[in-house]
């Protein structure tokens, strides 16, 4: 599955989750309703710009746009029986990496892990 698809595939769960239509984003974006249809279709390959407003709509990081999670948990998967995972803790997975960034902090001070700290955060740091 190409980069585009998997945005594709990703832009459609997310706007379907925030339960607005193609048009409602269309015209949030200031495109045509067509015009964003090919984004969906994975005709169109979209730009930063554009993934950094979708990521900002639908409340997900770029990197979630072009995630593909089946694939993640598949590979990890098949690394060790000891890494295989139930159908519930794949739903836990996909639920917090779709979260707000905000939320998975809270999760993650909840259960005692340090959080993550991107390189932009530790070129601040340093």
């Amino acid at each position: 599955m190409t980069v585009t698809e998997k945005i594709a595939k990703n832009i459609i769960k997310y706007r379907k989750l925030k339960n607005l239509t193609q048009s409602d984003v269309a015209q949030i974006l200031g495109i045509t309703r067509a015009g964003y249809a090919h984004y969906e279709q994975g005709t169109r390959s979209i730009s930063f710009e554009l993934a950094l407003q979708l990521g900002e709509l639908f409340g997900v990081s770029t990197n979630t746009l072009g995630y593909d999670e089946e694939y993640e948990i598949q590979s990890v998967s098949m690394v060790d029986d000891s890494f295989l995972l139930s159908d519930h803790e794949k739903e836990v997975i996909t639920a917090y990496r779709s979260a707000e960034k905000a939320l998975q902090d809270g999760i993650d001070r909840m259960l005692g892990i340090e959080p993550l700290v991107t390189e932009q955060q530790a070129k601040k740091i340093g």
